[in-house]
């Protein structure tokens, strides 16, 4: 397998994210696990998609608006270690079915815009936060409940892209943490993890600096068709 192949990858998916605000697990994920196992392909994107996240938060700060989100948040960082667990104790094959399935579903959900009984409540908040968290620690694809969510709400592009970078930010640390205190962030993955971060970081901005000149509808639309294709593949291989 070509060594440069899987640092195209997190390129092009922290593109995706760039642009859109969400992605990179989405197409990035079902990509790694036709080289890697999920033990090794989870923990490296969640450590990648720290310096993404970092680079969205700089460039779009001036939309930030966090208020009442704090529901969301906790939720998220209380289920994030559960779901860390859950990819340290499922065995590999049956995490990558598991991973590809809920791939598929995610893209679907988000490409038909499925929003029905999602509010900006309290509950609403902490029923997506859990969800984000679970999948976060799972899969490292935390975005769909909270992308529908956020949407469904009436947010602007920028405020989600925004509000996705932070949250984003603050669940990628705690899996970091999670991943490492439960042994599944081992030494050995670090310097593939490391040589992907500049690819990532670099990726993202490219994906920003693209997202300011277009509206990008057309091409949303196609990325979580493709999304979801790769995760069938994923769960069939």
């Amino acid at each position: 397998m070509d060594s440069t192949l899987p640092l195209l990858i997190v390129f092009v998916a922290a593109a995706l994210q760039g642009f859109c605000g969400f992605g990179y697990s989405l197409l990035a994920m079902p990509l790694l696990l036709l080289m890697m196992p999920p033990g090794t392909a989870v923990p490296m994107l969640c450590v990648t998609g720290i310096g993404l996240n970092v680079v969205l938060l700089i460039l779009t700060r001036k939309h930030l608006d966090l208020r009442g989100l704090a529901p969301l948040a906790i939720a998220g960082v209380l289920f994030t270690p559960v779901g860390v667990w859950l990819i340290r104790e499922v065995p590999a094959g049956s995490a990558k079915t598991a991973i590809g399935i809920g791939v598929a579903v995610m893209s679907t959900a988000m490409l038909l815009k499925l929003r029905a009984g999602l509010r900006k409540t309290p509950a609403g908040l902490l029923a997506a936060g859990a969800v984000s968290g679970l999948l976060n620690g799972f899969a490292t694809f935390s975005g769909p409940p909270v992308v529908l969510l956020l949407a469904a709400s009436g947010e602007g592009r920028d405020g989600i892209r925004s509000c996705l970078a932070a949250y984003f930010l603050l669940l990628g640390l705690i899996g970091a943490l999670s991943y490492s205190a439960m042994g599944v962030l081992t030494p050995e993955a670090l310097p593939s993890t490391i040589l992907a971060l500049p690819f990532t970081v670099l990726g993202a901005a490219a994906g920003a600096l693209l997202a300011r000149r277009s509206d990008g509808e057309v091409f949303r639309r196609l990325s979580l068709v493709i999304m979801a294709m790769l995760g069938l593949l994923t769960a069939m291989a």
